[in-house]
């Protein structure tokens, strides 16, 4: 399993494997990085922004938008697809447990299955699996996505140094 990814390259569609999985850890939800996150998206529920309000729900405290928990555990594919990434074709979410400010986050992510597209011949389908855990091993995100991934970067190779 890797851990950590070159920011530099994207990998191909041909270089992706079925069964291989990727781990990576967030940064620490801070609630600076939950009151961003509900400016840039005007999700402005009390749960997440009043923290008074908060305590008396079944959380106790502030919770992060699960929007925000599925954004987080999404984009570290973006990691491994930068500049490879053409479409999200399909995205599905399960979020058993709430973040909450201060948690530690890693996500997992594992390829599921790969096809040629017969649409665009250039790329080919790329189904993922995508969990998220905390630093108590809860899963706080469970999703899937599909996606299509270009046999090829989409940025010119000269851009690209050894």
């Amino acid at each position: 399993m890797a851990v950590g990814v070159n920011y530099g390259r994207g990998r191909t569609y041909d270089e992706f494997q079925v069964g291989e999985r990727h781990r990576f850890r967030l940064p620490t939800i801070t609630e600076g990085y939950i009151n961003n996150f509900c400016c840039l998206t005007a999700d402005f529920n009390p749960l997440h922004v009043d923290a008074e309000l908060a305590k008396q729900t079944i959380h106790g405290e502030r919770i992060a938008p699960g929007t925000m928990t599925t954004a987080l555990t999404f984009n570290t594919f973006a990691m491994l697809a930068f500049g490879t990434g053409m479409a999200l074709l399909e995205l599905n979410f399960k979020l058993p447990t709430a973040v909450k400010i201060n948690d530690q986050l890693e996500v997992e992510i594992t390829i599921l299955e790969k096809k040629p597209s017969r649409s665009y011949p250039q790329g080919g389908l790329l189904r993922q699996r995508m969990v998220t855990t905390n630093q108590h091993g809860q899963v706080v995100a469970d999703g899937e996505a599909l996606l299509l991934i270009a046999k090829e970067p989409l940025y010119p190779k000269e851009v690209i140094q050894a």
